[in-house]
């Protein structure tokens, strides 16, 4: 399976992208602390078995508290 987790500030500016599974968010944008509040994420994926591929996409919000 192939996903991807972007997080959004309220701005719809990408503060967040990657694609390993193993990565969390700690918080920061380019190395830097981004202001507590709210965040949008989407998680996005797909699967391939055979010749069928499922695409899924997951949208929410995060409270980042500091």
């Amino acid at each position: 399976m192939n996903t991807t987790l972007r997080i959004f500030n309220r701005w719809g500016q990408l503060v967040f992208e990657t694609t390993d599974t193993k990565v969390n968010w700690d918080g920061k944008s380019k190395g830097k602390d981004v202001p507590a509040g709210s965040y949008y994420w989407i998680l996005s994926g797909n699967t391939v078995c055979g010749n069928d591929k499922t695409v899924i996409e997951e949208k929410g919000f995060v409270t980042l508290v500091r």
